[in-house]
């Protein structure tokens, strides 16, 4: 394949992507920021990390395209062994695991973010945010509510694509399910509602917070109309 569509303004045409001020830029203003600087923002994107990956693949590979779609496999691939450890998280059954991860590899669904380059921000953000769950749900038993690195790789989800808020959500009906239930595997007594409740929120607190910046950070960079537009 080759370049298609928004391809071409993002990639191909952007006079600005083989600088370093690309990257940094991105974070300061918003994801079309280079179309017309002098008249900011351009769009209602703010995903600096989709930027960043543009860069990168620009200085490894150039204006080649084979390139970029080979990295952006490789992207799904290890996505793909993510949703294989989720699952195994969850079910606790390596065979349950294989066949969610073999039907997430090969959906229908997902041909457009991997076969157009410049759909990277949905499998980009959805690689962090597998990450992070796996980082949260396989994590050894601390004292704080969130694994920090669970934290770090949804913050990259959050800077990669929008969706990322809703992950929150997930965090919330995990910790119901799996974490609130019971005080441990020897006592058979379920917890009262209002407890459930109260170790479902602590748990989704960093996750929250990590939104709430977010969001403040749009609406610093885009303006109200544009951060919830």
């Amino acid at each position: 394949n080759t370049w298609i569509d928004d391809d071409f303004y993002e990639i191909v045409n952007n006079p600005y992507l083989g600088h370093w001020s690309f990257v940094w830029n991105s974070f300061r203003y918003d994801s079309w920021w280079f179309r017309g600087p002098e008249h900011l923002p351009q769009d209602v994107y703010y995903r600096p990390l989709q930027n960043t990956w543009l860069a990168v693949n620009y200085w490894l590979f150039g204006l080649h395209p084979a390139g970029w779609h080979i990295s952006q496999i490789l992207l799904h691939a290890l996505g793909v062994v993510l949703v294989f450890r989720m699952a195994q998280l969850i079910t606790r059954n390596a065979v349950t695991a294989l066949v969610a991860a073999a039907l997430f590899g090969v959906v229908a669904a997902h041909v457009e973010p991997i076969v157009w380059i410049s759909s990277i921000p949905e499998p980009l953000a959805a690689t962090f945010m597998f990450a992070s769950f796996c980082a949260y749900a396989g994590r050894m038993r601390l004292e704080s509510p969130a694994a920090p690195l669970a934290c770090v790789f949804y913050a990259c989800a959050l800077l990669s694509h929008e969706s990322a808020v809703l992950f929150v959500l997930i965090i919330g009906a995990y910790a119901y399910l799996f974490e609130s239930p019971r005080e441990d595997g020897h006592d058979p007594a379920p917890r009262p509602l209002r407890t459930r409740l109260g170790i479902t929120g602590v748990r989704m607190l960093p996750f929250l917070a990590l939104c709430a910046a977010y969001m403040g950070a749009r609406v610093f960079i885009l303006g109200v109309r544009g951060a919830f537009g």
